[in-house]
């Protein structure tokens, strides 16, 4: 979340409690931090889910989310390590037929 302040524009990143003087980087950079993080609408959309199951992703700590001011946030990257953590290969189930 981009905030004004005296010293200029800070990157508020409650995940790591960090802050991040966005003034001092480039336009580039600044437009990569604000792009990271998404609403709990746009992940919904991003992972093709329904509220609830996005809901129950957030309570059971499956996708961590920053909390700023009274707002929810997801980083697409913390979404897309869940994906990557989530894929299993797929193996098709073979059963043998006992012999006769």
């Amino acid at each position: 979340m981009l905030l004004s302040s005296p010293i200029g524009k800070v990157f508020v990143d409650n995940g790591i409690k960090n802050l991040y003087l966005v003034s001092a980087m480039g336009r580039d950079e600044e437009e990569k931090l604000k792009s990271d993080l998404l609403t709990k609408i746009e992940a919904q959309e991003y992972l093709r889910v329904s509220r609830s199951t996005l809901d129950w992703l957030i309570k059971t700590g499956k996708i961590p989310v920053l909390k700023l001011r009274r707002r929810l946030f997801i980083r697409q990257r913390d979404i897309e390590k869940f994906i990557e953590e989530s894929v299993q290969p797929l193996v098709p189930d073979i059963k043998k037929e006992p012999d006769e």
